[in-house]
């Protein structure tokens, strides 16, 4: 059975995440080729920090959500625009989230706040919540080179 289930339609990928019956390395390099794959069709010359983002981001549901989930990924005029949800159990209270800040919040935090060369951020927004499950969503710039 299949892990993880890849829609495009127009310019909207959405992957529905099936469970974690497979490998996480698998289940990680499944993702990150269709990922690549549709940011290149749609000439984005550095895909690595939209890869290095939404590929944590896809751990933490293998993980954390017994690999359960959903994303949906909008080209837009000048960015893209993302959702992704995972069905695990519910987050941390937002005031002891410090106490579980793991290694992957920090590299997705990492991420959200990198600045290109000219000085433009790489997200136009970005908004996490952990009420029931993990929700991310925002904006990414196409190339800000």
């Amino acid at each position: 059975m299949q892990q993880i289930l890849f829609f495009q339609d127009g310019n909207t990928l959405t992957c529905k995440f099936k469970g974690n019956n497979c490998d996480r390395s698998v289940f990680s390099t499944t993702f990150k080729k269709y990922l690549i794959e549709y940011l290149q069709e749609r000439k984005q010359k550095e895909p690595q920090y939209f890869t290095l983002f939404f590929n944590e981001i896809v751990k933490n549901i293998y993980d954390h959500a017994d690999g359960v989930g959903e994303m949906t990924l909008i080209e837009r005029e000048d960015y893209f625009e993302f959702k992704i949800r995972d069905f695990g159990r519910k987050g941390p209270d937002k005031s002891t989230l410090y106490v579980n800040y793991s290694f992957g919040c920090t590299l997705i935090s990492s991420v959200v706040s990198l600045v290109a060369q000219n000085g433009r951020r790489y997200m136009e927004e970005y908004d996490f919540k952990i009420d029931e499950g993990y929700i991310y969503s925002g904006k990414i710039r196409k190339d800000p080179y």
